[in-house]
């Protein structure tokens, strides 16, 4: 075999594609050998018989022999455990309720980082007292708009900003230990019924302390009830002026109704909207 190959071709391609048989190499090979060596190269290339499934078994040979020296076969019949809290997330009956009271007590936790933030924002509505004081000599409407729509504007802003950090910090959490894929996982048969993936009832749950959250968390196809989500807002807060002590029935009333809209919405479209 030529020293240091042939066109840049390393000499063990060369031999491995002249004992398959390979024409081209071969021809190339004899041309590069001096008189004296081609015969005994000739010679060599006789003896060889079924050379491309010698040379295919043994390179799964070699190949058997790299992975036997990376896997072992004790390695690979251990069984994989779940913890006792993983059980309890991945099942199908207690997985539910268990992500439901995690969701609802992640949400009721985010307030706690949210509170000092949102008292702040609520001193702010309380600068109209110097700023009517102030600004006395300017006309009415002027300070009207400046007490009742910048402040408010401002002091829901900053409000929101706090909410919006706990909520985030709180359920980033719950995202970085993983259970948010035990969540997606236990609930992606029944939303799958309305085209969403398991992940999806978290915008659900988390609409019960903000329907913005809701709203932006939940799936384009869903915007009609995203809708009806802002609007059942209003409606809410008519019927509290309306109903006074009894408001908090006729919103459990509301809640219920909601449920049997989805529950309905999900066994007549339900095989429409899911695709193969």
């Amino acid at each position: 075999m030529p020293v240091g190959g042939i066109q840049g071709f390393t000499n063990t391609w060369l031999a491995a594609k002249a004992y398959e048989g390979d024409g081209v190499v071969i021809h190339n090979i004899v041309d590069s050998l001096p008189n004296c060596e081609r015969k005994n190269f000739s010679t060599l290339l006789a003896s060889v018989q079924d050379g491309v499934l010698t040379l295919g078994g043994a390179k799964f040979i070699w190949i058997d022999r790299l992975l036997a020296k990376t896997i072992s076969g004790a390695k690979a019949t251990q069984s994989v455990t779940l913890s006792k809290f993983d059980r309890i997330a991945t099942d199908p009956t207690f997985g539910k309720p268990l992500a439901i009271f995690i969701l609802i007590l992640g949400l009721v936790l985010s307030f706690v980082p949210a509170t000092p933030i949102m008292l702040l924002g609520g001193t702010i509505p309380k600068l109209a007292t110097p700023i009517n004081m102030l600004l006395s000599a300017i006309p009415q409407f002027i300070i009207d708009f400046i007490t009742q729509v910048i402040l408010n504007t401002l002091y829901f802003a900053v409000a929101m900003i706090g909410f919006v950090f706990g909520a985030n910090l709180v359920f980033g959490i719950i995202e970085e230990v993983g259970y948010m894929a035990r969540i997606s996982y236990v609930f992606d048969n029944i939303m799958t019924r309305l085209d969403l993936q398991g992940k999806a009832i978290i915008p659900f749950v988390v609409s019960f302390g903000c329907t913005i959250g809701g709203a932006a968390g939940l799936n384009h196809r869903l915007g009609v009830g995203c809708t009806l989500c802002r609007n059942l807002d209003h409606c809410a807060s008519i019927v509290h002026s309306l109903f006074r002590c009894l408001a908090p029935l006729v919103i459990v009333f509301i809640f219920l109704i909601a449920w049997l809209h989805m529950i309905l919405t999900a066994k007549v479209f339900g095989p429409k909207l899911v695709h193969p």
